[in-house]
């Protein structure tokens, strides 16, 4: 198989990754034609397969898995847990005409992100692809270092799937450090970086401003907002 793409689009107003993979997996030839020609008109790369088989080494590569729950080798939720045995971190997407709670229930406890039903409309799930792209930093107009993601058209953060609760002055505050990551700066860097963006930050509230935003990151994982006694460091690799 082979990752196609139909060059760049805009999406939500924003200009969409031609990077972003994504795997349809559905025996139903007529559904994935559709949908891969609506998703390759956005501007992203597509690959298809028919079996839970063909699907899981091709899911190490993907950004996004559109999975059936109902395949002729073995179900979804079987084919969710051998993907992330081989290593895949793709934001999975289940599409299937099972709509019960326990098979939701099955789907999100094996592993998978979002759940749509059949039948549904090509623009939900465009859309629904447009969103795990956005929190997973692929598109323009994000920021991301390793887990974590600033939407910096919309001003949200997420660290992994979790949304912050971050406020403006926070958010400024994150986003230089984002900006910057691996430098060590201080307060008065970060205050004058938050002015620049519009963002009034009273310097003497700044420094429990940062340390309420790096708690806020560091609680969701290993923490990589760091402190020393020079000042603050987004840790990571972009």
């Amino acid at each position: 198989m082979t990752w196609r793409t139909a060059g760049r689009r805009r999406v939500g107003g924003m200009e969409s990754d031609p990077a972003l993979r994504i795997l349809i997996v559905d025996e139903e030839e007529p559904i994935t034609h559709v949908l891969r020609i609506a998703l390759e008109l956005e501007g992203w790369r597509v690959t298809t397969a028919a079996s839970g088989e063909a699907a899981i080494p091709l899911a190490v590569d993907a950004d996004v898995v559109l999975l059936d729950m109902m395949l002729p080798d073995r179900l979804g939720t079987e084919v969710v847990a051998g993907m992330r045995a081989a290593g895949s971190r793709a934001h999975v997407i289940f599409l299937t005409g099972r709509a019960e709670l326990d098979d939701r229930m099955a789907a999100f406890t094996a592993g998978a992100d979002d759940y749509v039903t059949k039948p549904f409309g090509v623009e939900e799930v465009v859309t629904c692809v447009a969103g795990a792209a956005r929190r997973r930093g692929l598109t323009a107009g994000s920021l991301r270092v390793d887990d974590l993601v600033l939407d910096i058209r919309d001003g949200f953060a997420w660290r992994g799937d979790t949304l912050l609760d971050l406020d403006p002055l926070q958010f400024a505050l994150l986003r230089e450090l984002a900006e910057r990551h691996g430098e060590t700066l201080d307060s008065g860097e970060l205050v004058a970086a938050a002015r620049a963006h519009d963002v009034h930050v009273p310097a003497a509230l700044a420094p429990e401003l940062i340390g309420r935003a790096g708690r806020a990151v560091n609680e969701l994982g290993d923490p990589i907002v760091l402190v020393d006694e020079r000042g603050w460091m987004l840790a990571g690799s972009s």
